[in-house]
């Protein structure tokens, strides 16, 4: 009779150190639901107001698994800081799991999950690409139970989860560590350098860049876009176009990143350019009808003596001198100017100069200098047709034209 009274107390004992009650309409017992949330991490996340680039008042992301519920919402934001209350709603009966057994980590700082979670995030300090917020729910216990092998999650709480001792077919100690974020995007300043542009009569060139590039094309009268890909510091160009046709372009750039969550390596998209076009060199010189040379002025200029460093750090004096100068004007007249052009590109010995446009006449102001007399000096112009203009700047320039002048008052043909 003492032995059975015993052993009917001894299970009072253990009932009362881990209740076991069971949650309406589950079957299950507190301490089942708990296991079960140990071998099963997964959470489900759900969103309002948030597409996982940028904040507003009101985003908000709930993440909920078997333990508890954990909520992050955008509650203020005053310039580029954002602050966030974050909840934490425990699943499993104070009883078995208090609240307090919690703590949540937001950023830099750490909060019992019982307590008031606010945090301010500084959008000034993100770096260009995705950025995450971590939060992080921390659970350590030991010796509270001991888990055999006979118990259904063991091999998924093993497995699962950060667990001790190692070796041995039980649990007695377990870390839970869930971790989640939310990513905002800061646009990089990442754009497509005309400078490096090359065209020719049947190829491209956009340049050679540091970043994963995505470039859709097409001819001008093509109805379907094509796409190619260009991994970073690949030359982009696009061979076997044909001369003198206009091919759109629309480019997007793709920055890699790694999830804080899987551990996967992944890339955000973004436009790089809007759409532009570019036409391929006319394999036509301008016809030149006439070059007037008119308002030729001649004088002289003294330059000062200077240093001049070299690329091999080498430093060489240039003595003072006086060179002979001129300006003058020139207009050029065209016989006919093929639809596509985008201007007249004019080379003079080492000098060049571009008018963008359209038209049956150019007017150029120039100006050379040499140590020699200049009045009457034999020069060259070249004349060339521009297919492409940016900036001011010529691209794509076609077969020169070569017309030789007198350095003074006349016209040329």
């Amino acid at each position: 009779m003492k032995k059975a009274l015993l052993i009917i107390l001894t299970m009072a004992m253990i009932v009362t150190a881990f209740p076991m009650s069971l949650q309406a309409g589950t079957g299950q017992s507190d301490q089942d639901l708990f296991f079960e949330g140990l071998a099963n991490p997964k959470a489900t996340q759900t969103t309002k107001n948030y597409d996982g680039y940028k904040f507003v008042v009101g985003s908000k992301s709930t993440w909920d698994c078997k333990l508890y519920t954990l909520t992050a919402t955008a509650s203020k934001i005053s310039g580029t800081k954002v602050t966030f209350d974050v909840t934490f709603k425990n699943k499993i009966s104070e009883s078995y799991a208090k609240t307090s057994d919690y703590s949540v980590d937001v950023g830099w700082k750490t909060f019992k999950a019982n307590e008031k979670i606010q945090y301010t995030l500084d959008l000034e300090e993100a770096h260009e690409g995705m950025n995450f917020l971590k939060l992080k729910v921390n659970r350590h216990e030991r010796n509270k139970f001991t888990i055999y092998p006979s118990n259904q999650y063991y091999d998924a709480i093993r497995k699962n989860r950060k667990v001790a001792p190692e070796g041995v077919n039980y649990i007695d100690e377990y870390w839970l560590e869930d971790v989640y974020a939310l990513s905002y995007y800061k646009r990089p300043d990442l754009y497509l350098n005309t400078d490096y542009f090359q065209v020719k009569s049947k190829s491209i060139s956009l340049g050679t860049y540091t970043f994963k590039t995505i470039v859709y094309y097409k001819a001008k009268t093509d109805k379907k876009w094509k796409q190619k890909t260009f991994k970073m510091n690949q030359k982009i160009q696009f061979k076997g176009l044909k001369a003198g046709k206009t091919y759109y372009f629309r480019a997007l750039f793709a920055l890699p990143y790694e999830d804080p969550i899987d551990g996967k390596k992944k890339e955000v998209v973004d436009s790089l350019q809007d759409t532009f076009y570019l036409t391929t060199i006319i394999n036509k010189k301008p016809k030149v009808a006439s070059v007037k040379i008119s308002k030729a002025k001649f004088g002289r200029k003294k330059i000062d003596g200077y240093w001049e460093t070299h690329a091999d750090s080498r430093s060489v004096w240039h003595r003072s001198e006086t060179m002979n100068t001129a300006t003058y004007t020139v207009k050029v007249k065209l016989k006919n100017v093929p639809k596509d052009i985008r201007g007249l590109y004019l080379k003079s010995n080492n000098a060049s100069y571009f008018q963008k446009g359209k038209k049956k006449t150019y007017t150029f102001k120039m100006y050379y200098q040499d140590r020699k007399k200049l009045k009457g000096k034999k020069m060259t112009f070249q004349f060339a047709y521009a297919c492409n203009s940016f900036n001011n700047k010529p691209v794509g320039i076609g077969p020169y034209k070569k017309v030789k002048y007198k350095l003074k008052n006349g016209t040329y043909k």
